[in-house]
């Protein structure tokens, strides 16, 4: 590529290991040349990417009338004993799930046992929507 990265380039980094160039760092692209020092392209994290590659809304994320919860907690992993990283909160009957960042990733394997599509963050501070069966994110 010869010291020129297109956008497609940078959609297709995902994570850390970049399916061109390997492993390597942002850093050593820089000095090896392939990326000139002083472009504005940065990698991108994994997260940027399903952003940047996820462009279509699905009809129901379209359709989305947000289901919020008082309730703060991953009902599954308190029974369990276990913690959890991040809460979602499901768009269909408004269970609240931990996520794939977590151990027991229960919002995915709601889904996969309800076929209830789409999931909220409940984050405070984040407004994201996420639908498992169409694999499609969306702010609102």
């Amino acid at each position: 590529m010869s010291g020129r990265v297109s956008r497609n380039y940078q959609e297709r980094r995902i994570g850390s290991t970049c399916k061109i160039h390997g492993n390597k760092s942002e850093e050593n692209l820089y000095k090896e040349g392939t990326i000139p020092e002083t472009s504005s392209i940065r990698l991108l994290t994994s997260f940027e990417a399903v952003m940047a590659i996820s462009t279509k809304v699905c009809s129901h994320l379209e359709n989305l009338q947000i289901i919020r919860s008082d309730i703060y907690q991953c009902d599954e992993c308190v029974a369990l004993g276990d913690t959890w990283v991040h809460l979602r909160i499901c768009q269909t009957c408004g269970g609240v799930h931990c996520c794939d960042s977590s151990k027991n990733k229960h919002a995915t394997k709601h889904f996969l046992r309800s076929g209830h599509p789409v999931v909220i963050s409940a984050e405070p501070g984040e407004s994201w929507a996420w639908c498992y069966q169409d694999n499609t994110f969306t702010n609102y």
